[in-house]
């Protein structure tokens, strides 16, 4: 009984969650949209990025390699 009971609290937690959730993600979404817009006209790099994953990955190893830099 408890477990059942533990269950309906969290799904009514989650109910009032996905309301905030999904406006969120709905900001998300329409500010993706916007900058997808600005970047095709503005730099095609980070179109470019999010398309082929080796650049990506390279990006990122190359932050690591300046905050490890910084550490140090």
């Amino acid at each position: 009984m408890e477990f059942r009971w533990k269950k309906e609290t969290h799904r009514k937690r989650r109910k009032k969650e996905s309301k905030f959730t999904s406006d969120l993600r709905e900001m998300l979404i329409q500010r993706k949209i916007s900058m997808e817009n600005s970047s095709s006209s503005h730099n095609p790099t980070t179109t470019t990025i999010m398309s082929s994953s080796p650049s990506s990955s390279q990006i990122v190893h190359h932050h690591h390699r300046i905050v490890n830099g910084e550490r140090n």
